[in-house]
């Protein structure tokens, strides 16, 4: 199992989790944050990715000794972590467990991939994500169909 499996795992159980009382707040924000610096605007997306891959590892520390993340709220900057520790690959070649980043209203966005549906011979049609914090208030971790467009600025596989 890859990293990006195991997060994506965790990332499934979160489903219908977000938040609550006000727009980036809530039990479920604080328990992905765990304590660190308090999102003061902007979005938890990258915090939920972090908290899935963090928990992730924990499965596979026999294999990892190391978790080579630092904390972050950024989903640029988080992606360029993981870009360093995984691969960058093409768009239809995305499967489980990979790690997308995308452009959202001026600032980036980070998910996981839940399901891949490809035409004939690797050609996607379509995908399936789970994301935290996208939608209006009180967005919730959920799944999100995806038929080619937009497009993704990276696709990363993490080993």
């Amino acid at each position: 199992m890859t990293l990006g499996q195991a997060a994506l795992h965790i990332a499934e159980n979160e489903i219908g989790n977000g938040e609550e009382g006000r727009n980036n707040r809530g039990f479920d924000i604080n328990r992905y944050r765990r304590g660190r610096t308090p999102i003061s605007s902007g979005s938890w997306c990258a915090t939920f990715i972090y908290y899935c891959l963090e928990e992730g590892w924990c499965g596979l520390r026999k294999r990892m000794k190391h978790f080579p993340f630092n904390y972050t709220a950024s989903a640029a900057k988080l992606a360029m972590q993981l870009q360093r520790h995984g691969a960058l690959v093409e768009f239809n070649d995305m499967r489980p467990g990979d790690i997308l980043l995308f452009d959202r209203r001026g600032g980036k966005h980070i998910n996981i991939v839940k399901q891949t549906v490809h035409y004939q011979e690797n050609v996607l049609c379509r995908f399936v994500t789970i994301d935290g914090n996208k939608g209006a208030f009180p967005a919730k971790v959920a799944e999100f169909d995806h038929c080619l467009y937009p497009r993704p600025l990276k696709v990363i596989r993490l080993p």
